[in-house]
């Protein structure tokens, strides 16, 4: 699922239609209102693409290829983030917000990162249970991105977390 391609995409319009929504105060509006958007975009097309493309991959890539299909529905929570908030996370520095950008940065990279290592440490896991915590805590920390940069754009302090 092409998550990064679309996002990217998609930011490209963001960021150069952005300073201009921000000198004129809807930048915060515009930035929920893509973001809900890209979530239901997002559910649209990662959902049926699981039910049509799950039974092509073993006829396409043979049968040994087959215990791939079940990786696309374990995808779904981390496609979502991942094109919701990519494509409008310009905004942090389009607003000049750099530091609570750092801030939404180090989040999504402890969610994703921190909580698998621990898991995995002390519990072993099969490789699409692997898949699926990593997909659900960056679907976390994707959400958490994003509430940082609705509290930054709507003008609420955000201290250091």
């Amino acid at each position: 699922m092409p998550a990064g391609l679309i996002g990217t995409s998609i930011g490209q319009v963001f960021i150069s239609k952005a300073s201009g929504l921000y000198r004129e105060g809807k930048l915060a509006s515009i930035v929920n209102s893509i973001s809900n958007k890209l979530i239901i975009y997002g559910l649209c097309i990662s959902i049926p693409a699981c039910f049509v493309l799950s039974p092509i991959i073993p006829l396409v890539f043979g049968v040994k290829w087959g215990e791939t299909s079940k990786l696309l529905p374990l995808m779904i929570p981390l496609f979502i983030g991942q094109l919701s908030v990519s494509s409008i996370s310009p905004a942090f520095s389009q607003s000049m917000n750099n530091k609570n950008g750092l801030i939404a940065q180090i989040s999504l990279t402890t969610l994703r990162l921190l909580p698998l290592i621990i898991i995995l440490k002390n519990i072993t896991l099969s490789f699409f249970e692997t898949v699926l915590t990593y997909s659900l805590f960056s679907f976390m920390g994707y959400l958490i991105f994003g509430i940082i940069l609705r509290l930054t754009l709507s003008n609420k302090k955000i201290n250091n977390l």
